[in-house]
């Protein structure tokens, strides 16, 4: 009997147990994708609607995102608001907080501007944002918090951040220095030569001379200034010539600022003082007590592609640049304004001091309160992706998405491949083929039986 017995609750255990796995297997599996089809055209075509399904997809509160930002014209919960189209070539951007009609974020600075010259990303887009000198940004969407951009929801613990960014001199070794013993006259654009410094470090490219007479330059790869002290800085076409001075500026007089720039903050407390702190800098990441080092890759005139993820709840920070992981760390649990807010973009574009005469531009914002996404890639296997255009989504549960295409800079004719992230941000590892063509199957049209 107790042999009996003992079968019993051995046999009971193995099945807890294997229900168990079998459910934490389903809960942690990846995204899988096994159909996709049109939902309103024939073709697959910038705009089409496109449904995919398939399993753990998760469920999604809103399926589409709280902002997508084409400059142009933007989606707000799907919702197309079309008030930029409206602006003049190099014009301001409305602010929620002017309580302007129609205004996409709440505050903006003077510097930061819409733009139809010939910065567009690729084919598709018809306008950029233009930022200019060192300090120009755009910040908190209305669709989120209002026109003050600070009434967000309460305590949505994720963020996610997408924009593309493009500059004409290299950002990431951008200093400004006081002239010393100089000869001659520098030309804009000419490349540099360092003195007493390796080959690689050797090279450097002339942006101007600024307001306050200051000299304005891409150092590459130097990121000591006790490299550079007392340095010999020649213009290899003009053959002017400058030394490096021996002592920071401190902001105002003789001396040199080194690179540096804040490119997005978020924050949940619109004094900054309380709840999630975070930001994205040059060469580091931030948020509360976590920080990842790098080194941005912004060669002049080349757009890149930088995302954010922050998880409040799991006190996870991810960074990374055209689709590369620079860095994932993790913070103190909790440390969102509980019961009030939720972490919002409350600063997008430069935040700096001395990229005085820095232009860049900014194209296609996404920001949502869900890592969860759809994306297609160039490659089969999402490791070897290079590079990926995010998709704009309509319709989301565990089964079955639907979204409208966005092909960005890909073309018809090459081989693109669906990803879906789920609520941790992470991906299918192996792609879907996105069918093109005549190959993209279309839904068979309703059938009505009349019995009579």
């Amino acid at each position: 009997m107790k042999y009996f017995m003992y079968q019993i609750k051995a046999s009971y255990y193995l099945l807890c147990l294997s229900l168990l796995v079998a459910f934490s297997g389903h809960a942690l599996a990846e995204p899988t994708i096994s159909e996709i089809f049109l939902s309103d055209r024939e073709r697959i075509e910038q705009g089409a609607r496109v449904k995919i399904s398939g399993d753990s997809f998760g469920t999604k509160k809103n399926a589409p995102p709280i902002l997508i930002d084409y400059v142009d014209k933007a989606f707000e919960y799907g919702v197309v608001n079309e008030a930029h189209a409206k602006l003049d070539d190099m014009s301001r951007i409305p602010a929620g907080i002017d309580d302007d009609a129609g205004a996409v974020w709440a505050t903006n600075t003077s510097t930061f501007l819409y733009s139809e010259q010939s910065q567009n990303r690729h084919g598709y887009s018809t306008a950029s944002y233009f930022l200019q000198g060192e300090n120009a940004w755009v910040g908190r969407p209305v669709a989120y918090g209002g026109p003050s951009g600070w009434d967000t929801p309460v305590d949505n613990p994720q963020l996610y951040v997408s924009w593309w960014y493009k500059n004409e001199f290299h950002s990431t070794y951008y200093w400004r220095f006081s002239p010393d013993s100089q000869k001659g006259t520098f030309e804009v654009g000419e490349e540099l030569f360092i003195e007493g410094q390796e080959e690689r470090n050797s090279r450097g490219v002339y942006a101007g001379v600024d307001a306050d007479g200051l000299h304005n330059a891409v150092l590459y790869y130097h990121r000591n200034a006790n490299e550079l002290r007392g340095r010999s800085i020649k213009g290899i076409s003009s053959g002017a010539v400058t030394v490096f001075p021996d002592q920071s500026r401190g902001g105002s007089g003789y001396g040199y600022e080194i690179p540096g720039s804040k490119l997005a903050r978020i924050w949940d407390d619109p004094s900054g003082s309380d709840g999630i702190r975070s930001s994205v800098a040059l060469h580091n990441a931030y948020a509360e007590g976590a920080r990842m080092y790098y080194s941005l890759d912004l060669e002049p005139d080349k757009w890149v592609h930088i995302e954010y993820e922050i998880d409040t709840e799991k006190g996870m920070l991810r960074l990374y640049e055209n689709g590369n992981k620079l860095g994932e760390e993790y913070f103190p649990e909790g440390r969102n304004y509980q019961g009030k807010y939720s972490p919002t973009l409350a600063l997008l574009g430069t935040n700096a001091k001395q990229l005085k005469l820095q232009k860049s531009w900014i194209s296609e914002i996404y920001v949502d309160s869900s890592l969860q996404r759809v994306a297609i890639g160039n490659a089969p296997k999402y490791s070897e992706v290079s590079h990926h255009e995010l998709q704009r989504p309509l319709a989301w549960n565990n089964s079955e998405i639907e979204f409208a295409v966005n092909l960005g800079s890909f073309g018809f004719d090459e081989e693109l491949y669906v990803y879906v992230f789920d609520k941790d941000g992470v991906p299918n590892s192996t792609g879907f083929p996105l069918c093109t063509g005549d190959s993209c199957p279309v839904p068979p049209s309703r059938i009505e039986l009349l019995i009579n």
